[in-house]
């Protein structure tokens, strides 16, 4: 049995994954975060760095569309996924990457097919997600109301910062920054589950009752 490791966040609800030692520089991410809400709008996701002030964020809009904002160092992008509304309380699996030497922007929401956007970037420009010192869940430390709902399958490349919270002995990098204690959830998500082997049987041999 597969359990998604998942997190209820309340309006003051913040997790920080804190990248330890060399920051991490990216040019072709891997993310992934499942969530459902009746809220149309929060910060579901965003990823930073103090030191270049390049950023990443994916939230619901106020329209309660999926919306991601960015900056790799080549200038602010804005991208909103108009398809759907992602407000009305179902469970969602959105998929974010990059390739083109970052050019490209690949968003996969549920099994939808994917959806490119491209960018044209200057050769003297830098695609780069450069220094990435903090990834935070449920909102940042700049705001004052965070996401309302729950959020599970968080994955940046390799790291699985909701796998590290809920494991028996956390490490340090990764913590609540909430005054109330969070508990893990798994989103209304059904486990994966293999059915049993079945165990061939001899048929019972056949009785002739006349001969008893």
């Amino acid at each position: 049995m597969v359990l998604e490791i998942g997190v209820n966040l309340k309006t003051n609800s913040i997790i920080r994954y804190e990248f330890d030692g060399s920051f991490r520089s990216t040019i072709a991410e891997n993310i992934r975060v499942g969530f459902t809400t009746t809220n149309p709008r929060g910060f579901l996701l965003g990823f930073s760095s103090n030191i270049t002030g390049e950023y990443l964020t994916i939230q619901i809009s106020n329209s309660g569309h999926l919306r991601c904002v960015f900056d790799f160092g080549f200038e602010r992008q804005e991208i909103i996924f108009p398809k759907k509304l992602f407000s009305l309380g179902q469970y969602h699996d959105m998929r974010f990457s990059r390739k083109n030497n970052g050019a490209t922007v690949v968003l996969q929401v549920d099994n939808n097919e994917p959806v490119e956007y491209h960018f044209d970037i200057k050769a003297s420009a830098d695609a780069q997600f450069n220094n990435i010192q903090y990834m935070y869940i449920g909102k940042n430390l700049s705001m004052t109301d965070g996401f309302v709902g729950c959020v599970s399958r968080v994955q940046f490349d390799d790291i699985y910062p909701l796998k590290l919270l809920f494991q028996q002995n956390p490490p340090a990098n990764v913590k609540s920054l909430s005054t109330v204690p969070l508990s893990e959830d798994f989103c209304g998500v059904e486990p994966v589950t293999h059915p049993p082997i079945e165990i061939e049987t001899r048929p019972p041999p056949v009785v002739d009752e006349d001969k008893l």
